[in-house]
């Protein structure tokens, strides 16, 4: 789910064909009526769907289905099946779970845990917006959370107990969610690494601005690509500005190789000062360099954090205020909460 959009009304309007929505995607998709559009990224496009049962419970979840001018599109076939086999074996409070999966007239469709709340991208832009520093406990405990989910996604294993040696590759704030209980969870598994997976040698996959230096060159990723990436993301969020604001690969990949990223994260200054010294071991152009696993980059955030249940509170009146700061914007057309 790379980014929300304002999306056409679902409900079908006179003289359209009921059964499909507004933009050509069927209602229905097996067990599930969709709903509304939450987001659109370059491969495919999120709704809010119910699952209907004969009992006459629909529970609400999130489907997930291949945008058209790509449902042919072998590579994103790949892509998308590869998500599905890797988030169905993962079940962790700080990853979006992956529900069912499967395919109608020629259309595939992933079903996923609907997570109210709202991304980090919408989250730092409203922050922006409205003059809000982030508190250095609030930063800290949204990276923590997300070590907890790299660490058990990282040390996943197959069901024949196989280490999967799984890399996410492409974390950033549009794939992290915060809801409002104050659990961050981190989505979109579409693109990750793992051995089980065949790739062309060289291939870039990612987004420039958050991948690792090695994974811009087109190397081999580890773990450790991932909390280059979360660095960034939490700089993002404490600076209220990207980690590097260059937006050409061409530019950014030097920065990258000259180690300066690192150099950015050691600039902050302030009340959030103390969270430097996390990032810019993260951010080091050396994979060895960083830490040696994302549950050691956690317990560093950790220490940053005065008390886990007081973080988590403080968690839940940021999400909160957020969320109030974001109706008045959705009501104005300018796209919904959760972009």
């Amino acid at each position: 789910m790379e980014q929300a959009a304002s999306e056409p009304s679902p409900r079908t309007s006179p003289g359209r064909d009921a059964s499909v929505l507004a933009d050509g995607t069927p209602v229905r998709l097996g067990r599930y009526r969709l709903v509304r559009p939450i987001s659109t990224g370059g491969m495919a496009r999120v709704y809010e769907a119910r699952r209907e049962s004969l009992a006459g419970v629909a529970p609400r979840v999130a489907v997930k289905v291949i945008l058209p001018e790509h449902a042919q599109h072998q590579g994103f076939q790949k892509l998308f099946i590869n998500e599905a086999r890797i988030g169905s074996l993962l079940a962790h409070q700080n990853l979006v779970q992956i529900q069912d999966f499967d395919h109608q007239d020629d259309r595939y469709y992933l079903v996923m845990e609907y997570v109210e709340g709202i991304t980090l991208r919408r989250a730092i832009s409203l922050c922006r917006r409205h003059g809000l520093p982030v508190p250095l406990s609030i930063v800290a405990e949204i990276g923590r959370q997300v070590c907890d989910g790299l660490h058990y996604a990282h040390h996943a294993t197959a069901e024949d107990g196989r280490h999967l040696h799984l890399v996410h590759r492409d974390i950033k704030p549009s794939n992290l969610i915060l809801n409002p209980q104050g659990v961050v969870k981190l989505l979109d598994f579409g693109i990750s690494r793992a051995l089980v997976t065949a790739e062309r040698p060289g291939a870039v996959r990612g987004t420039w601005g958050y991948m690792a230096p090695e994974q811009a060159a087109g190397g081999e990723v580890g773990p450790q690509a991932d909390l280059f990436g979360l660095a960034a993301v939490l700089y993002e969020l404490a600076a209220l500005q990207p980690l590097f604001r260059e937006k050409s690969p061409d530019v950014i990949r030097p920065l990258l190789a000259a180690d300066e990223a690192a150099r950015r994260a050691a600039a902050l200054t302030g009340p959030l000062a103390p969270l430097s010294g996390v990032l810019v071991r993260a951010l080091q152009r050396d994979p060895a360099a960083r830490f040696t696993s994302a549950a050691a980059m956690g317990r560093a955030l950790a220490e940053l954090v005065r008390d886990p249940v007081t973080a988590r509170d403080e968690l839940v009146r940021f999400q909160q205020d957020l969320e109030a700061r974001a109706r008045p914007l959705k009501a104005e057309g300018r796209g919904p909460a959760r972009s």
